[in-house]
């Protein structure tokens, strides 16, 4: 069977059959209500009703404590496994791919591409998972396995949730078209991506509304990909490699995009968890889109491709969905300066629904060159923490490990958003237990190609509804958690 043909076959895996049992323990559980500073309720993923009891309880808040380090940890609860010690290593696919190629395996900076190459995660809300799905890219790395960290347990450790594509399937994917064909490997599942702000994880599933930068050739697609981590749990025989299915991985079809793919790439992802959309924002451009993921829709899983009326156009460093106030918003960095673009989720197809915000004061994005460069947090982790109304942004790579940046959404006095508002910068200086902080990885003298979602928010850590930051910036050394005061 031709790579092309396995990839259409793929596609009509959605109805892979199931045991009755397996079906009903992959459904989620219906959303439920948290209350929020000010009074009011937002809709949630269902969490655990307990949580992590004595390591996450003894933790001071707005400190950073290590966890999955290794055994050279102090404590048990900190001893479990590191990403590295689960990963593949290079002869998983070198054997076979030297022998049926002559060539071996292109993957530089091996095991730290993983992290180091441009690449982000997603963090499941249901589980207290930080996701790492498909991270390599380019000439550094095949890799489209997936990895689990499991954040609520008692000893929080890394753990392969599926193996990747072997050296008997693996292929350096050339030129196709990337308005019509996805980026896959001789099993039909995608090539190996510098995933960056792109993976989003909604309703048990990682997903990608953008293909950017895959193994090989460092190109890009506008094939959209989702990661089936529910059916994992369901299946779990299904984390093992098989080279008659392309599942956990699932293809959705291209975008109906024509404009130039370059200034998609490098681009965000964002749940707007209200109408259970996952958008996509590229670096710059005019158009955008978003695929349904909700479950119940007749488009599910579907994607809409987005240009608003009118002379608008948009640049984006990192996005977040603001939710629990009156409005729902899609918030959006830009690239070039601290202006902000603020979009009425409920409304993404006009024009009328975008407001362009000024942040202040302005602030130094990188400690190394504090005159530039002209990007604007643009490879930052970003999130939002709705009992303080606030978006987090981190990078130890560009400024001190003990900052973090904070910007303030304007409220009205009853707690709804103020349009006429100002948003404004803060930072919060954090500590950390024996001076451990998250550590950055760099590449020889260059920092590390961005944090992006390895930086994240929990938003229940356990039933008092105590949300945690995590931040996961080596490879081969410990994930860092830190509490925070207050549900999320």
């Amino acid at each position: 069977m031709q790579r092309r043909e396995f990839l259409a076959a793929g596609a009509g895996l959605a109805g892979f059959a199931l045991p009755a049992m397996a079906v009903s323990k992959s459904r989620p559980c219906g959303p439920s209500s948290l209350s929020v500073a000010g009074g009011s309720r937002i809709s949630s993923e269902c969490m655990p009703s307990t949580g992590p009891a004595d390591w996450f309880q003894s933790l001071e808040p707005m400190r950073w404590a290590s966890v999955a380090g290794g055994a050279r940890m102090k404590q048990s609860w900190q001893q479990g496994a590191n990403l590295s010690s689960v990963l593949h290593g290079r002869d998983y696919w070198n054997q076979e791919l030297v022998s049926r190629t002559g060539r071996s395996v292109l993957y530089g900076n091996f095991p730290d591409a993983v992290f180091a190459s441009w690449n982000g995660a997603s963090l499941d809300q249901r589980r207290g998972e930080l996701l790492i799905v498909g991270n390599g890219g380019h000439t550094n790395g095949p890799d489209n396995g997936g990895y689990a960290l499991s954040l609520r347990s008692d000893r929080p450790e890394w753990r392969r949730m599926a193996d990747a594509t072997p050296g008997s399937h693996l292929v350096g994917v050339g030129d196709i078209d990337q308005r019509t064909e996805a980026a896959v490997y001789l099993d039909g599942r995608p090539a190996a991506m510098h995933t960056c702000g792109v993976p989003v994880w909604a309703n048990d599933r990682v997903w990608f509304p953008f293909q950017n930068s895959y193994y090989s050739s460092g190109k890009s697609s506008f094939a959209t990909f989702s990661f089936d981590s529910g059916l994992l749990e369901a299946a779990p025989d299904l984390s093992r490699w098989r080279a008659d299915s392309t599942l956990p991985w699932r293809y959705h079809g291209q975008v109906s995009e024509t404009a130039a793919i370059g200034g998609y790439t490098f681009g965000r992802g964002v749940y707007d968890r209200k109408n259970e959309r996952v958008f996509y924002f590229g670096k710059s451009g005019s158009s955008y889109w978003y695929l349904d993921v909700d479950k119940a829709s007749p488009t599910f899983e579907k994607s809409l491709r987005i240009r608003p009326h009118g002379d608008f156009s948009y640049t984006c460093a990192w996005a977040v969905n603001v939710h629990g106030l009156d409005r729902n918003l899609i918030v959006l960095g830009s690239i070039h300066s601290q202006d902000l673009y603020v979009l009425d989720a409920d409304r993404p197809d006009d024009s009328r629904s975008w407001r362009v915000k000024n942040a202040s004061p302005q602030m130094s994005w990188d400690e190394n060159n504090p005159v530039g460069p002209a990007g604007y947090a643009l490879e930052y982790g970003a999130v939002y923490h709705s009992a303080s109304r606030r978006i987090f942004l981190y990078n130890p790579n560009t400024l001190g490990a003990g900052t973090m940046r904070c910007l303030s959404v304007p409220v009205t006095g009853n707690g709804n958003y103020d349009d006429a508002g100002t948003w404004k910068w803060s930072e919060i200086a954090l500590t950390a237990y024996d001076d451990d902080f998250p550590k950055p990885l760099s590449r020889g003298a260059d920092s590390a190609g961005g944090v992006y979602g390895r930086f994240n928010l929990i938003e229940r850590m356990d039933d008092a509804g105590t949300s945690a930051l995590v931040a996961a910036t080596q490879v081969g050394g410990p994930t860092y958690v830190c509490k925070l005061d207050g549900p999320a």
